[in-house]
């Protein structure tokens, strides 16, 4: 069964890390269909590439778990990203939904390990990190996409609005 996963930064005996900590994430198996706008900054090479996305944020449209299209006004940007969603069968497919959880970090930087801990909502293509959420299936790739000032609501309980922890 799938878990999520808790990343507070202490070291465990066999694990490795990265610093900053503060996530929790895990694979979201079950999402019909929906819209992600991603505005803040993209994993791998693209956060080199294209720097913080405050002004050409990116849309995956959603269906069956799966990124159906790609929208953005940076023509150049959103081939990429098409290109890069088509490396294997499952590099289109959500494999993380995330909850950066660490309040030290007060605005993206442009890096990917520091940004998906800022607080808010990053979600990934690609490779579910299956030995840690339970997820059964695999990808090359694994492309994290940060949003801003987001809002989570979990069955009628608020967690964060526009960016800030409620709790």
């Amino acid at each position: 069964s799938l878990k999520w996963v808790v990343c507070d930064g202490l070291l465990r005996p066999g694990k490795s890390t990265n610093l900053p900590e503060g996530e929790v994430f895990t694979c979201p198996y079950d999402v019909k269909e929906g819209l992600i706008v991603i505005d803040g900054i993209l994993g791998d090479y693209f956060s080199a590439t294209y720097g913080l996305l405050e002004d050409t944020p990116v849309t995956w449209e959603v269906e069956d778990a799966r990124v159906s299209k790609i929208s953005c006004a940076d023509e150049r940007l959103r081939a990429e990203l098409e290109e890069y969603m088509g490396q294997d069968d499952n590099s289109n497919r959500l494999g993380e939904f995330a909850i950066g959880t660490n309040t030290g970090v007060e605005s993206l930087v442009g890096n990917m390990l520091q940004d998906e801990k800022y607080p808010g909502v990053h979600v990934a293509v690609g490779e579910p990190i299956p030995e840690e959420t339970g997820a059964d299936w695999t990808s090359v790739v694994h492309l994290d996409g940060v949003l801003k000032n987001v809002t989570i609501d979990v069955e009628g309980r608020l967690i964060m609005q526009d960016g800030r922890f409620t709790l």
